[in-house]
């Protein structure tokens, strides 16, 4: 299990429509969290990404920082702090996209 860090260039977050196909939820750039289903059971991934152009990214293994956040509480609560806020950015563009889609047949 593995989360990723975007270095540089951008990544796409992807939903499968089977009547659709896929729909962009969200382009992510530098120093954006990638991954983050890892964190919460039951650890698969909910979106497909894509890169959109040449792009580099720093692979984290999500067990290891587990036990980081576990054996330093400092740390893991900063940490929860900050991923925290990546989780609320994303819910936020899901739910823009999602009224984009579905809002004029409400």
């Amino acid at each position: 299990k593995f989360c990723y860090l975007i270095r540089e260039g951008h990544v796409s977050i992807e939903l499968y429509v089977s009547h659709r196909g896929a729909i962009t939820m969200e382009t992510l750039g530098r120093d954006k969290l990638l991954g983050w289903s890892w964190f919460v059971p039951p650890h698969q991934w909910c979106f497909d990404a894509r890169p959109i152009e040449l792009s580099r990214l720093l692979r984290i293994d999500a067990a290891q920082l587990q036990n980081i956040c576990e054996s330093d509480h400092d740390f893991g609560y900063y940490f929860m702090k900050r991923f925290l806020s990546v989780i609320a950015g994303r819910l936020h563009a899901t739910r823009l996209q999602l009224c984009d889609m579905y809002g004029p047949q409400l």
